[in-house]
């Protein structure tokens, strides 16, 4: 069992894997994460409040984000998107430079890869239609100088905020 406190983190180097074969709490974690400084792997039933990566990072087929996701620079989602919880689950990209999104906001309008809300702060441009429609349950924030490139490389794709529980 592992229980995440207050502002405790929990940092998995590059190549690290992240595995639930029990109990894994972080309810009490008020701004404490779990940080992935590199590529990660996430097994096992596993609900995140705060989590980040600076690598590609494989959610399994059970991660859940409860608070809030962040992609730093070098951040990506490989292989399984995770589920954001509504109402209160934020995607966030604070990557810095041109992103094309992918399994980390699929095309999707409920279920995985779903965010409730999102944020894109700190001079990252978001190549949006690389991944088709995109959909936000309730809340899109642009902080510090964005970019949301609808029409990027000539292709184009509605943004959706559909005011949804999930």
């Amino acid at each position: 069992n592992l229980t995440m406190n207050d502002t405790a983190n929990l940092i998995i180097s590059g190549g690290g894997s992240f595995s639930n074969n029990g109990t894994f709490d972080a309810t009490a974690s008020t701004t404490g994460k779990v940080s992935f400084s590199g590529n990660g792997t996430i097994s096992g039933t596993t609900t995140f409040q705060n989590i980040e990566t600076s690598g590609a990072l494989n959610f399994g087929t059970a991660g859940t984000i409860a608070k809030e996701f962040t992609l730093q620079p070098g951040g990506s989602v490989t292989a399984n998107s995770p589920t954001y919880l509504c109402p209160a689950a934020t995607l966030t990209y604070n990557t810095g430079g041109t992103f094309s999104r992918s399994l980390d906001w699929p095309s999707v309008s409920s279920g995985k890869g779903f965010p409730s809300n999102l944020t894109v702060k700190h001079s990252t441009a978001i190549n949006f239609p690389m991944a088709g429609s995109g959909y936000v349950g309730h809340d899109l924030t642009f902080q510090n100088c964005f970019s949301l490139y609808q029409s990027f490389s000539g292709a184009s794709s509605a943004c959706n905020v559909v005011g949804t529980s999930g």
